[in-house]
């Protein structure tokens, strides 16, 4: 979780000005990340793009940054409205 922040926004800077080889990357780091956990739709998108690009169909995946961009706002929304455990308190011992 920590690191979709910086994987979609290296898919979204390698979509504006980067290469396929780039986006490539980038796309399949977002989409595994987005899979472990569980953000279908973006796994899905990034998906897409990694496919185009490594077809070196570039243009074609720069169409889907718009539906890249909606679905990690989407899911940035759901993320921040689940409460993060209290720092201070220790984790919950097994079976309790």
């Amino acid at each position: 979780r920590k690191d979709l922040p910086k994987q979609f926004a290296r898919t979204e800077s390698s979509l504006l000005g980067g290469s396929c080889d780039e986006a490539f990357r980038a796309a399949h780091s977002l989409k595994t990340s987005a899979a472990w956990i569980g953000a279908e739709q973006l796994e899905d998108v990034a998906m897409k793009i990694e496919r185009l690009a490594h077809n070196e169909a570039f243009p074609e995946a720069q169409l889907l940054l718009d539906e890249l961009r909606a679905c990690y706002g989407r899911l940035t929304l759901a993320l921040d409205a689940v409460p993060s455990p209290p720092q201070d308190s220790p984790p919950a011992a097994a079976g309790t």
